[in-house]
């Protein structure tokens, strides 16, 4: 009996397996295509659609990042920029949203011109926005250049558009600095940062809008803790503090 059976060469039959490395090339292209419908479903999840900025939720990663970074010595500090924009209400209300929106972009296209390619700037929703600055021993320097580009630069722009010479527009920015644990003082994560630079700000608008503030200044104004018992009850929850 032949143990070596002759092996005889057959053609596979299932399907058009004769015909797929003809089809590899279309296959590759679709590939490609649905990575990139992938890559933009996922950058719009990410990105606000009228200033083309980071979204809240693309913040809300990024702060985690920074938290764990330094949490971890991997940077010396971080700063969180809170502001919103003062004047905005009466913008709304003699342009309509039109002016309002407009508004919004002229702010995302002024601010980003004064940050570093490495600072991180988002538009959390409505008139309120963020900045994340890395290894920036000078955060408060930058949150007056905000406030400076938004009296002058926005200001004259917003005027140009309205043809209204009484429009103005400002903002109320409050500055938290993580540099080593003595600056934590109760912060135990990314979302206390984000909390405390919100009351900052809540604190400078109280306190009679267009400023700066930091968390040390905020504390000291408000020493009674008045403005933190409004904020918790405005932004969080009617809870007793």
């Amino acid at each position: 009996m032949d143990r070596h059976p002759e092996i005889i060469e057959t053609t596979p039959t299932i399907g058009n397996v004769q015909e797929l490395p003809q089809d590899v090339p279309t296959l590759q292209a679709e590939v490609l295509r649905l990575r990139e419908e992938v890559r933009r479903l996922q950058e719009e999840a990410l990105t606000d659609s009228l200033t083309g900025l980071p979204n809240r939720r693309y913040a809300d990663q990024e702060i985690k990042t920074l938290f764990a970074q330094r949490g971890r010595n991997e940077i010396d500090s971080f700063s969180v920029i809170a502001f919103d924009l003062d004047g905005f209400k009466a913008i709304n209300d003699k342009g309509g949203h039109l002016a309002g929106d407009e508004c919004l972009k002229i702010v995302a296209e002024e601010i980003r011109n004064t940050l570093r390619t490495t600072d991180f700037f988002a538009r959390e929703g409505g008139d309120e926005f963020l900045i994340f600055l890395r290894n920036e021993p000078h955060a408060t320097t930058v949150a007056e250049n905000v406030l400076k580009r938004m009296n002058d630069n926005v200001t004259t722009r917003l005027r140009e558009y309205t043809k209204d010479e009484t429009s103005w527009i400002s903002a109320s920015i409050g500055l938290v600095t993580i540099a080593d644990d003595s600056s934590l003082r109760g912060i135990t994560s990314s979302k206390d940062v984000l909390t405390q630079a919100d009351y900052v700000r809540y604190v400078v608008k109280a306190a009679g809008k267009k400023g700066v503030f930091t968390l040390e200044q905020a504390r000291e104004v408000d020493t009674d803790g008045r403005y933190w018992k409004q904020f918790v009850e405005n932004k969080i929850g009617k809870v007793s503090v």
